[in-house]
């Protein structure tokens, strides 16, 4: 079974939490005791969100040959999903306004017994076209 190395998550994803981190520093800067509380919560916002998709990043990697896919996401909390492909009912992709415009987004997998999704992938059409190859529904 061979890791699917378009399975990543893009660094262009980051650019929501530096729009945050930017809006943070810019609010943080005015004289509003109030305006300044809400910058230093965007700056911390956006360190989690930066956080949060670069363990991703480094975690997440999906698998699949002719029978089974296999994925892996989490850095705290590890989930790690197996699933025949026999089992797969529908495979189907999400984009928002931003991951269409920078080309990532979610793959979203429903078999008879469990669904996942696995968010910030590059290029989640690519996989999906694979993994409906291997299922045999292309």
């Amino acid at each position: 079974m061979t890791t699917d190395n378009v399975a990543r998550i893009p660094m262009s994803a980051l650019l929501r939490s530096a729009l945050l981190f930017a809006s943070g520093v810019v609010l943080s800067g005015l004289g509003s005791r109030f305006v300044v509380m809400v910058g230093v919560v965007l700056l911390v916002l956006s360190l989690i969100d930066a956080a949060t998709l670069l363990a991703l990043k480094w975690t997440t990697a999906v698998a699949f040959d002719g029978q089974v896919i296999r994925i892996r996401y989490g850095l705290i909390r590890r989930v790690r999903v197996s699933m025949p492909l026999s089992e797969i009912k529908h495979v189907f992709t999400h984009k928002s306004w931003l991951g269409k415009k920078l080309d990532y987004g979610a793959l979203v997998i429903l078999a008879s017994r469990q669904g996942i999704r696995v968010q910030y992938l590059q290029a989640p059409e690519r996989i999906q076209e694979r993994l409906e190859a291997s299922m045999g529904k292309a």
